[in-house]
């Protein structure tokens, strides 16, 4: 009888670090969606998924032939849990808002159909990379710190309305290439 009443194989350590060797940069993925401007906070949250999953490897079991897909999936679901814990409390911090319920819409697509999701990143990432570095930053004070139009205005001495303005031009502007981006890889 299976420990705990538990069925399905087990994973063993090794095969977990050799799992999670091959499968970072999914779950990497999935964790930098949700803070796609902030570093720091996606390494500290894999970091910390990966101790978490760690610690409750002896309750993951799965029922294939091999344990990646399984593996994996379970391993994002914690990476969820982690992330949004660390949303909300920044949220307590910064007083900044996010979505959750997008956030939720979000990481289940990106969960779902990884492959295209990985394909949108890409084209997202190269896009950013070729805007001005005037509005790189601005998209990183807006989506990545959270700041209002008001406080980036004020940080780089522009109005409010001309900040919204900028926004609105640069995220056309990436719209536009991502759509390019992603005609010509084929999706």
């Amino acid at each position: 009888m299976p420990r705990n009443g538990l069925t399905g194989s087990t994973l063993d350590p090794e095969d977990f670090v050799l799992l999670i060797a091959r499968h970072e940069r999914r779950i990497r993925g999935f964790i930098a969606t949700m803070l796609p401007f902030d570093r720091g906070a996606v390494d500290d949250l894999i970091q910390t998924t990966y101790l978490v999953a760690w610690r409750k490897l002896p309750e993951f079991r799965f029922e294939g032939e091999t344990p990646d897909e399984e593996a994996v999936r379970w391993i994002i679901a914690i990476a969820r849990f982690e992330t949004f814990n660390h949303l909300r409390s920044r949220k307590k911090v910064l007083h900044a808002e996010f979505d959750e319920e997008l956030l939720v819409q979000v990481a289940d697509e990106q969960a779902s159909d990884w492959e295209s999701f990985e394909a949108r990143w890409r084209a997202f990432a190269g896009c950013v990379k070729k805007l001005e570095p005037f509005q790189q930053e601005v998209i990183r004070m807006r989506f990545g710190a959270g700041m209002s139009h008001k406080e980036i205005g004020e940080r780089l001495g522009k109005l409010p309305n001309t900040i919204a303005a900028r926004l609105s031009r640069i995220r056309r502007s990436l719209e536009l290439c991502i759509g390019t981006s992603l005609e010509s890889e084929g999706y």
